[in-house]
């Protein structure tokens, strides 16, 4: 992930949290800032996130459900369960509710704006 490949080699976590902060507002304006941000503030495995449907989160309660994931079966996607059973859970996000729900919200005008640019 490109997160982690990111952060490789830098030893102390004050460091790591200075170089994810970075990241992250390097890529503030891309369409990659919420599920990177929500993955670096949730520890959700990747399946999990690519899973993740709108269904599933409820920012006015500020909590999201992992309740399945998006696997790869025969290089084909599917949906399925969690890798565990202790991984279909509830997860608080307190934090990250704001910043989603603001992606969320602008997300027609990000789409209208590149469909509008030349190629």
């Amino acid at each position: 992930m490109m997160v982690r490949s990111f952060l490789r080699g830098v030893a102390r976590t004050d460091q790591r949290l200075h170089a994810a902060r970075g990241f992250l507002a390097d890529i503030e304006d891309s369409n990659w800032f919420a599920p990177i941000y929500l993955t670096a503030n949730t520890g959700m495995r990747r399946g999990e996130l690519l899973g993740l449907t709108w269904r599933s989160v409820d920012l006015d309660a500020a909590r999201l459900v992992v309740d399945q994931q998006l696997l790869s079966v025969g290089y084909e996607p599917e949906i399925g369960a969690p890798k565990t059973s202790t991984s279909r859970r509830t997860i608080r996000v307190y934090y990250v509710g704001e910043t989603v729900r603001s992606r969320r919200e602008s997300a027609p005008a990000r789409r209208h704006a590149r469909s509008a640019s030349p190629s």
